[in-house]
């Protein structure tokens, strides 16, 4: 399956923004494939086309104005732009509000490997206000042929009746009346085919229509993953204390990210056999190392390098007091702000600012941009940008909330305070917080939240945090689309000076073939001795099997020669600043 991000030339182009969510949906359908297999006792993966550093592939298409106002147009334009290839779904995100989602199904309901449903090109179509993971999974079943009209439940229109399902609803034209078969309605979002008898089974009983109809468990289009193992440790920091709410993922893949609990711990489940890039942060600290997974693996990670922005931004989480927010500003409702005067020019991002348009979406914008109520990652050059975002998300302040601010301290180290105090994702009006954001005259920012329960969406699940300047080029994103917040949190943004280390990477000149050898980063340092971390990377050359890509040292196994084999050592010191060498190895010919 190739994914793509498409818009009509008439459209600005928004790719760079959603490249993150678009990969993290994908993921979320290849998990609802996984885990509704494991319902029959099996495993079924997207065959996803991915890139070089096997980062799922997303390509950007611009269609002619006009390609975007119906499937059959945007399928055509798709064509005539080379998304032809018999061996591919086509998955696109469609910048357009047009449908929700739509696709391309045969009508092929035999059950050998020559069905219609077998053969690309197929497309699936998710336009923009249905971009999610149950929506994508529902339209990419559709492009491998689920539901075929000769299933015992279909509405023949594409869907089922037995509920719950995601591929199940009344549909048009006939609204079949529908029937509750799995009572837990979480399944409409989140699992295919009730009873497994209509269209998804990896072990369908002998004789049952999957076993003598297209059953897409067995499209060509899906993998079944070899040997799996789990993987499981705790999110540390640097002096060993043990991290809550830190994000830990697998570089590279789709398997989704986990979040460490109250005791630090993350696990992940049914990973495939082989070698990852284990990577890890709290918002503020990151961290990084090789792992091999051959079966249930123990393997804990240190975050020790701090994030740093394009103009030297970092974070620190910290106690902090909220301040004082005794004076109510006259805001409230929905997708509202107000200008806000400051009694100082508050420095930010190489500009300041006297004014700023505090809005009831969570964001304070020092350019007077409004902010929508749809957030997005940062840094993005499209609008709004120049921004502190306390909390973006579709917030709703009601009779049950206010919007606060306060001033506090003399100059030169005044701090003006402006609260978002209980308020509610729009989407989860039961999941209310306090978001307090201060902003100081020497350019600091300190977020605090109060309040805050367990709801995945008053925790941050579908909100920007972070900040953003003025042109948007750079930022600093502490989180977006993951629920980090924990109550009590409290994170301080600040510039930071330093200087970076010096990296030296050193090998022999030369090898015999099928000689292994070692390249050495111990010669690299820092001015101000902070400690180090280092990350190993093939560029040039046949490729070989680098494990331990987190040492100074680096042992590389034997090459067949005549080849040239060139690696990159990056070395980055606690404050994250960083610095780069390469070192150059000719394996000579056999003999």
């Amino acid at each position: 399956t190739q994914v793509l991000y498409a818009r009509a030339a008439d459209v600005p182009d928004r790719s760079r923004r959603f490249l993150p969510s678009i990969r993290a949906w994908a993921a979320g359908a290849d998990a609802i494939y996984d885990d509704s297999a494991a319902e029959t006792g099996g495993r079924r993966r997207i065959r996803f086309v991915h890139d070089a550093e096997c980062a799922l592939d997303v390509d950007a298409v611009e269609l002619h104005p006009g390609a975007d106002d119906d499937f059959d147009a945007t399928v055509a334009a798709l064509r005539a732009a080379g998304y032809d290839r018999r061996d591919r779904v086509y998955l696109a995100f469609v910048d357009a509000t047009a449908y929700c989602g739509i696709a391309s199904v045969e009508g092929d309901d035999h059950p050998d490997p020559t069905n219609a449903n077998n053969d690309g090109p197929a497309f699936a179509r998710v336009d923009a206000g249905c971009w999610n993971a149950a929506t994508v999974a529902h339209e990419h079943v559709h492009a491998l042929g689920g539901v075929q009209d000769s299933a015992p439940n279909a509405t023949r229109s594409g869907h089922c009746t037995d509920e719950w399902d995601l591929l199940c609803y009344s549909d048009e034209p006939d609204r079949p009346a529908m029937r509750v078969v799995c009572a837990d309605a979480a399944r409409n979002v989140s699992r295919l085919d009730c009873g497994h008898d209509d269209y998804f089974s990896t072990a369908p009983p002998a004789a049952s229509y999957l076993a003598t109809h297209w059953n897409i468990a067995d499209s060509a289009f899906l993998v079944e993953p070899g040997p799996t193992g789990s993987l499981r440790g705790h999110l540390r920091d640097a002096a060993g204390g043990r991290i809550a709410g830190g994000r830990v993922w697998l570089a590279g893949t789709t398997v989704p990210p986990a979040l460490s609990d109250a005791e630090g711990a993350f696990a992940f489940e049914a990973v495939s056999f082989g070698r990852y890039r284990l990577r890890a942060d709290d918002g503020c600290v990151e961290g990084a190392r090789s792992v091999r997974v051959d079966g249930d693996e123990e393997r804990g990670i240190t975050l020790r390098t701090a994030r740093r922005d394009a103009a030297d931004h970092v974070c620190t989480r910290v106690d902090a007091v909220p301040l004082d927010a005794s004076d109510a500003l006259d805001l409230s409702g929905d997708d509202e702000s107000a200008a806000l005067e400051l009694p100082f020019a508050f420095p930010f991002y190489g500009t300041s600012a006297r004014t700023v348009r505090v809005s009831t979406n969570g964001s304070i914008n020092v350019n007077g941009e409004e902010t929508p109520f749809d957030n997005s990652a940062v840094p993005d050059p499209e609008a709004p940008n120049g921004a502190v975002y306390a909390f973006w998300d579709d917030l709703a302040v009601d009779a049950s909330s206010s919007m606060r601010t306060g001033v506090s301290g003399r100059a030169p180290d005044r701090k003006v305070v402006v609260e978002w105090r209980n308020v509610a994702p729009i989407a989860g009006r039961d999941q209310r917080l306090t978001v307090q954001a201060v902003l100081g005259e020497d350019g600091s920012v300190v977020l605090s939240y109060r309040d805050v329960g367990e709801g995945e969406l008053e925790r941050g699940g579908s909100a920007t945090i972070g900040l953003e300047g003025p042109r948007g080029g750079i930022g600093f994103g502490f989180s977006v689309d993951t629920p980090m917040v924990r109550d009590g949190l409290s994170v301080r943004f600040e510039q930071a000076g330093g200087t970076p280390p010096t990296a030296v990477a050193e090998g022999p000149v030369s090898v015999a073939s099928g000689q292994a050898f070692r390249v050495d980063a111990r010669r690299s340092s820092d001015p101000e001795g902070e400690p180090m971390v280092f990350a190993w990377r093939q560029l040039d050359g046949p490729p070989v099997g680098l494990e331990d890509r987190d040492s100074p040292v680096l042992d590389v196994p034997g090459s067949t020669g005549p080849a040239t084999l060139t690696f990159r050592v990056r070395a980055t010191d606690a404050s994250g600043l960083t610095d780069a060498d390469t070192v150059t190895v000719r394996v000579e010919p056999p003999g």
